[in-house]
């Protein structure tokens, strides 16, 4: 259910004081990108890289999501 994980996802990034980790960025988007839910995706990723998600981890995200050296549009 990936609408319930991102559901889920949303709330924990609202809790006060509680700071999502950078696997949490990378589990939701994969599975928002495994099942097609881009819109969902660059919300995350926007989220990702206002919380200062390391790019490095996300660059391995995006090129182990795709199979390529970034996404394709």
């Amino acid at each position: 259910q990936p609408l319930v994980a991102l559901q889920f996802f949303r709330r924990a990034e609202k809790q006060h004081g509680f700071h999502l980790s950078e696997s949490a960025f990378v589990s939701i988007l994969n599975i928002l990108a495994e099942n097609d839910i881009t819109s969902s995706a660059y919300w995350v990723m926007e989220k990702a890289i206002d919380a200062k998600i390391d790019g490095v981890l996300l660059d391995v995200f995006i090129t182990g999501a795709t199979g390529s050296s970034g996404i394709g549009v």
